[in-house]
């Protein structure tokens, strides 16, 4: 059975990157519709630039950050595009410190992974998986 945990963003941080998006994309249009000089033209085409930019990097970077795990591994998925994977046999020690769990593979390997916006009680139950190893 997987356990997952979320974190819990606000709506604007959510969002930010398509309404700031679609705000590019309106005051571009409106910078073409408003001046024919060619300094408007290159002014429609940065604010174009950006507002699909923008949308580029809502609609294809991962929203959430979810903490998920099983009886093997534990999975981080959306603070990055590819997911990360640690075993549990692997994990020798960990650390929560104030916004950070710091996991250590062996000697030479370890992993941070940010916590910040996480309920305290999802971060609990992390806690007491990682010490039944």
């Amino acid at each position: 059975m997987q356990t997952t945990i979320k974190k819990h963003s606000p709506f604007w941080v959510k969002h930010l990157r398509l309404i700031s998006g679609v705000a590019f994309i309106i005051s571009g249009i409106a910078n073409l519709i408003e001046t024919e000089h060619p300094v408007g033209i290159f002014m429609f085409t940065m604010f174009m630039f950006a507002g699909f930019i923008n949308l580029l990097v809502y609609f294809y970077y991962p929203k959430e950050v979810m903490i998920s795990w099983d009886d093997e591994k534990l999975e981080v998925k959306g603070q990055q595009l590819k997911s990360k994977s640690f075993l549990f046999k692997d994990i020798v020690d960990f650390r929560f410190e104030k916004d950070k769990l710091i996991l250590k593979s062996d000697a030479h390997r370890g992993s941070i992974l940010n916590i910040k916006g996480f309920k305290e009680d999802d971060l609990q139950l992390l806690r007491s998986r990682l010490t039944l190893n």
